[in-house]
């Protein structure tokens, strides 16, 4: 099963789900680079002034970074719904000799 082998469970509808989630967004990512192509290919044929470059340039820094912090923000609150993303430090809890053991939990030995 290919939801197996990727990690995913063993639903091949999580499976399918999963592709589909992967082919979207990279699908949507060369989308917007091969716009931005063609738009400095379009102003370089009409030889637009150069800031016209630069302006689209901003615009799509922009978006990138937008998407950049959208899907952090996405694995962070996946995280915490998951219970695995606490700011908190269990290291911080400890006492002075003690040490964490592989469960989170302090121990008096190393």
């Amino acid at each position: 099963m290919p939801g197996q082998f990727w990690g995913l469970g063993s639903s091949a509808a999580h499976a399918a789900r999963w592709m589909w989630n992967l082919y979207h967004w990279w699908v949507g990512r060369v989308a917007l680079l091969a716009a931005f192509a063609n738009a400095l290919v379009g102003f370089v044929l009409a030889q637009l002034p150069a800031w016209y470059s630069w302006g689209l340039a901003l615009i799509w820094a922009t978006i990138w970074l937008a998407a950049g912090a959208k899907m952090a923000l996405n694995a962070r609150r996946r995280r915490r719904a998951a219970g695995l993303g606490s700011i908190e430090d269990p290291r911080a809890q400890q006492e002075p000799g003690q040490f964490m053991t592989a469960g989170g939990k302090a121990s008096g030995e190393p």
